[in-house]
């Protein structure tokens, strides 16, 4: 385990603690030049986790608590969306190979390759790139505004929820953007699908196929990339230990499953196919 003492946080490999030295966050608290936090008791912070502490116990503190209505909605349209599926647009496939055969006898993976493959999907590095370097692909002031106001209020589990929301929403873009596909927000489908109620593994999506991965590495870098948007955008960041970290990222996972039952399409017909034993 490695740990940055200037920002108490906690990474399970040297690669993520190099990486984290080069965010904004940590460069900043390195300075210790951020702007300071006031309490309603009046003492000043120069460091969130300062702040965050003292709040907690501090009898003049009064919390503004953001409305109610705007977390209430992103939850519900969350959960709308993941019992939905990019299946029920047929046309997105229509130019498909048909084949004659038996669909059922399929593993997931292939069923994967054969109907979200690199014509219609954005692999998951591609992606994770673009939300981190593109503006355009980027949490608005707004966006970031809602999601640390429900972990300030809420605490830091609301992340899990919260997120997969607007991660679809950047991957909607990206694949209007690059690929010309236009869907529905509850069409889209994300580059990483859960296997499994407990995010023991889940299947992610590389340039050609899919491949299953156990390490929640990638999903951790998601959240990692997000806190560096809200300080980019309110100067404040998610501080969250590895253990935190590691529950949230199993809990996007989660609202990605996708059942193999979902990945059967009636103008499907399957031929000339190497079934893996």
């Amino acid at each position: 385990m490695y740990y940055c003492k200037v920002c108490n946080l906690e990474f399970d490999r040297k690669n993520n603690l190099v990486r984290h030295y080069k965010s904004i966050i940590h460069k900043d608290n390195l300075k210790g030049d951020q702007k300071k936090l006031i309490c309603s008791c009046g003492k000043e912070f120069a460091y969130q986790k300062n702040y965050s502490r003292h709040i907690k116990t501090c009898s003049q503190f009064i919390p503004i608590k953001p409305s109610t209505s705007t977390s209430t909605t992103l939850k519900n349209q969350n959960q709308d969306q993941n019992q939905k599926n990019i299946m029920n647009n047929t046309g997105t496939f229509n130019n498909s190979v048909v084949m004659m055969g038996d669909y059922n006898t399929l593993t997931k993976i292939e069923k994967l390759n054969l109907m979200l493959n690199e014509t219609n999907m954005i692999d998951l590095e591609t992606f994770i790139l673009n939300y981190k370097n593109n503006p355009k692909y980027q949490l608005t002031a707004n966006e970031s505004k809602t999601l640390m106001e429900n972990y300030q209020f809420e605490g830091y589990k609301s992340l899990g929820f919260d997120l997969p929301y607007y991660i679809r929403d950047k991957y909607q873009k990206q694949l209007k953007d690059i690929k010309g596909i236009d869907l529905k927000k509850e069409e889209v489908i994300l580059p990483f699908i859960s296997t499994d109620g407990g995010a023991r593994s889940y299947l992610k999506k590389e340039p050609i196929d899919w491949k299953r991965e156990k390490d929640i590495a990638d999903i951790k870098r998601l959240i990692v990339i997000t806190s560096d948007q809200i300080y980019k955008h309110h100067n404040q960041y998610l501080s969250l230990s590895n253990f935190q970290m590691n529950l949230i990222a199993k809990t996007v996972v989660q609202t990605s499953r996708y059942d193999d039952e979902k990945l059967t399409h009636p103008e499907y017909q399957l031929k000339n196919l190497k079934i893996k034993s």
